[in-house]
């Protein structure tokens, strides 16, 4: 169980460890030649944009199975640290990429013909959006730096006045749904700008991090800069290490690492899994205190066998609960003790005061 006065402390985390970055523009924006110049890339590509440029590593993807599978080892225990080895720059070109194959996953898994038509017309929405961000959540969390591509697309929006205006925004076949979720899920969200130099000839683009209302973009580092011209990897990643020394000089507190950001956080879940385990031994303990109070005032716990064919669940044995339970087991644990002291048994089995008097 949490405990209120001892909440997790968050840090910045200096670094591109863990870093998640969408980039997105038009084509010739130099997206996929920059980002391959990140330290020890791999592009899983759903689309070949590889083709101009040498020696870089990738995997051509053209099924949803094949993008689960290299997330599997790319994320595994098993695997994760051979693959860190090898990789430490994951390039996933395009988002657009990821919407349709996991949309063509979902209507063969559920036979239906879009996933609009699905579960009686009303969508199988909730299992695509599942299906989605489940191997992007495990690879945005394995402590790799992440870059999502994409192309760009005009959506419509109003401000706040009504008025109608177009802005750019990053692709996908879902803006809602696919989009709009990678983009919440990152760090930053950069709009790559290609620019012509006075004579007309094309020179490098300039990469947006604070958004406008002419294109999206963002950063969740409050002191970034708003824009790097003639932009590369190099300079992205001195904007971002520049932004947290702005914070650390700030804040007075000193950025961790994403390796002790782990470490913390295995020490954090360690010591709530041993207080819920001695919790549950509590709630066992008390669930039959308020029983036998139940007992006493009604002549029987015919009140406690009703919640419990409520929720289809008459074999249950709360005394047969522990540390080894099933988490179904435990969930219903705590729903039937929150029952019971919503119906003011804990009070009638004297466990408030029991509490005061313990402190």
């Amino acid at each position: 169980m949490a405990d209120l006065f001892s909440p997790e402390i968050s840090h910045v985390i200096g670094g591109m460890e863990g870093k998640s970055i969408v980039i997105y523009g038009p084509n010739r924006a130099g997206k996929t030649y920059n980002t391959s110049l990140a330290p020890k890339p791999l592009f899983l590509s759903f689309e070949k944009g590889l083709n101009a440029i040498e020696g870089v590593a990738h995997f051509y993807i053209d099924k949803w199975g094949t993008f689960t599978n290299l997330v599997q080892q790319l994320t595994s225990p098993a695997t994760i640290a051979k693959a860190k080895e090898r990789y430490s720059t994951i390039i996933i070109d395009t988002i657009q990429g990821i919407t349709d194959l996991a949309d063509d996953y979902i209507c063969d898994v559920f036979g239906i013909g879009s996933i609009a038509a699905g579960n009686r017309g009303f969508g199988n929405w909730k299992e695509y959006e599942k299906e989605m961000l489940k191997p992007i959540k495990k690879l945005c969390s394995a402590g790799y730096t992440v870059v999502f591509l994409a192309h760009e697309v005009e959506r419509k929006l109003k401000n706040e006045v009504g008025e109608e205006f177009n802005q750019l925004y990053p692709k996908s076949g879902d803006l809602k749904r696919c989009s709009a979720i990678i983009c919440d899920f990152c760090d930053i969200i950069a709009y790559a700008q290609t620019q012509n130099s006075a004579d007309g000839n094309e020179i490098l683009s300039t990469l947006h991090l604070k958004g406008t209302q002419a294109f999206y973009a963002g950063s969740r580092f409050r002191k970034i800069v708003s824009v790097i011209p003639e932009w590369n990897w190099d300079k992205l990643v001195k904007a971002i290490d520049d932004a947290i020394k702005l914070e650390e000089q700030a804040t007075g507190v000193k950025a961790t690492t994403f390796q002790k950001k782990k470490e913390e956080e295995a020490k954090q879940q360690v010591a709530v899994e041993k207080d819920e385990n001695k919790n549950i031994e509590t709630l066992v303990a008390e669930l039959g205190e308020m029983l036998a109070a139940m007992n006493q005032a009604e002549g029987n716990v015919e009140t406690f066998n009703k919640m419990k064919e409520a929720c289809n669940a008459q074999n249950f044995k709360a005394k047969a609960v522990n540390e080894n339970s099933s988490p179904e087991e435990k969930a219903r644990l705590q729903y039937f003790y929150d029952q019971l002291v919503d119906k003011g048994y804990y009070e009638k089995a004297g466990l408030g005061k029991k509490q005061e008097e313990s402190k």
